[in-house]
Order: structure tokens, then sequence, then C-alpha cells
């Protein structure tokens, strides 16, 4: 099985690709497209206004530059086809990137059609979007390895403490006096953890539970788990096994489940189980950590 942090790290540090050098090369294709539309096809007020454009084109700096030029030289256009061009300004070059091929995809038949470059400047862009595309993965790798660094910094110092307190009936030295309808909460918090409390259910068993945002990302998701279920495996005493519990909420409607296992279910009942699931629409990571059913 392929190790998504792993990967994620690896990510990190390979992140190439300037992108300084990515959005000159957009401003690049931008000053070529608009030097090569028929001049009937711009309104009046463009002559006075392109100089002022092309230096802009020079200094472009950021992705939300180009885009505002984008907007710009597209709106001198016939005002008809930059509604059908549909552009508005972005931060993603990536998406830029292929709104100006959409542009390109407009003028080339009527603005255009005197352009013998054409095609190759189609091919330069091309292979911009897939730089772009490539630079936006690599950013979000990192912003996910980064994520869930922060989200481990002394992941594994309290999972012990909560689970050893587990042991000692009702999360007795964790949890706090006072009770919200059927939870409580606790005095030992995971960093970054969200939603960190102690649920009782109808049998009167204690549970504390804690959820990890992942961004509505699927992939971050199953990358926190999947270093989660490292620190939980290298923590649980011997005799714990994993096992899957059926629950359709969550990634594959698999959750995972560590507890004792024994020919005698008793002893299975006296000690603690651990249960984590990544939530399929990449909300959450969920942690769930259960005193034992018979209690000392």
């Amino acid at each position: 099985m392929k190790n998504l942090f792993l990967v994620l790290l690896v990510s990190l540090f390979s992140l190439g690709g300037n992108a300084q050098d990515l959005i000159k090369d957009y401003a690049g294709l931008l000053l070529e497209i608009e030097s090569n539309v028929s001049h009937k096809g711009f309104i009046k007020s463009w002559k006075k206004e392109k100089k002022a454009w092309e230096s802009n084109c020079g200094s472009a700096s950021t992705v939300k530059d180009v885009s505002k030029l984008t907007v710009e030289f597209i709106s001198k256009v016939y005002e008809t086809k930059m509604l059908k061009a549909m552009i508005v300004t972005t931060e993603n070059l990536h998406d830029q990137c292929v709104a100006l091929s959409n542009v390109h995809n407009i003028l080339k038949d009527a603005d255009l059609e005197k352009w013998g470059g054409s095609d190759a400047w189609k091919e330069k862009l091309d292979v911009l979007i897939k730089k772009a595309k490539k630079q936006e993965e690599q950013k979000a790798a990192k912003e996910r390895a980064l994520h869930i660094k922060s989200v481990m910094e002394g992941f594994e110092k309290t999972f012990k403490t909560i689970l050893e307190d587990s042991k000692k009936g009702s999360f007795a030295n964790i949890i706090e006096e006072s009770k919200t309808v059927n939870h409580y909460g606790v005095k030992v918090f995971f960093k970054n953890g969200e939603n960190q409390k102690i649920v009782v259910d109808s049998d009167n068993i204690y549970e504390f539970q804690v959820e990890f945002n992942t961004n509505n990302d699927p992939l971050l998701a199953g990358a926190l788990q999947e270093k989660i279920l490292q620190i939980i495996s290298a923590n649980l005493p011997e005799g714990f096994a994993k096992s899957i519990k059926y629950d359709k909420q969550y990634v594959k409607n698999e959750m995972y489940r560590f507890e004792f296992k024994a020919e005698k279910f008793v002893l299975t009942a006296k000690q603690p189980s651990v249960l984590i699931g990544a939530k399929k629409d990449g909300s959450s990571v969920v942690l769930k950590i259960t005193e034992p059913v018979f209690k000392r």
C-alpha cells in the first residue's frame, strides 16, 4: 500500500517550478495574442490604453495581475465575445491558462485568421497549462504535509494520556465535571482537534471523541488517517488487533477498529477500544477512544 504521507513529504521537498517564471510566460503569451488580433476587433479606446497595458504585462508579478490584464484585454474586443468567454479574475494560474485558451478559441476564426503562428502559440499555452497544473498539485501537497505536521505535534503524547485514562473508568482524570446533554468537556486536548468531548451512550459507556479538520480534501484526510494509524498501532499493548467496521459515511464505507483479541469476551470487554475513520467528503478524520465495557 502506497504511503500517502511519505508521498506528501516528497512533494514538499521537491516543490518545483518557479511561479514568477510561469507568470512571465503567461504574460508573454497574452502580449503575443493581443498583438495578432485584427485591429478592427478592438474598440477605439484601446489605442490609447494599449501602451500602459503592455507595460503592466511586463511588470506583472502575480496571477491576479495577469488575470486582470486578461480581462482588460478581452473587454476591449467585441463585447459579445467577452461575454461568451466568461472571463473572470482568478488567483489560480492553471484556471487562468484554461481561460486564455478559451479566449483563443473564440477569437481564432475571425480575429486571428491572418496569424500564422496561432497553432504554435496554442502549443506553448498547452505546455504552460501542464506546468501550472503540476505546480498547483505540488502546492497542494506542500499544504497537506504542513497541515499533517501541525496536527501531529504532541499527538502521540496526548493519545497515550487519553488511552491510559480510559482504563480507569469514565476517563476520571481528563473529564470535566459539568455535563451538556449527553456529553462532557475534557481537560486534555489534541492540537488542532475539534469537537473534543466525552460522550455517554445509553449503556453508560464513556467514549472520547475528536475530529481533525481536513478542508474537504480526501487526499489530506487519507494521508492524515494513515499517519494516525501508525501512532495508534505503535502505542497499543500486545494483543490488540485492527479490524474493519462498516460505516457508509467513511472512505470505502470503512472505519478501523482496534480492540483486544481474546477467546473469552470478558477479557476483550476489560480493555478499551479505538476507532478511526476518514470522512468520504474529505471534511475530517474522526478518532474515538472507548472505555472498557466492563469497568474496573
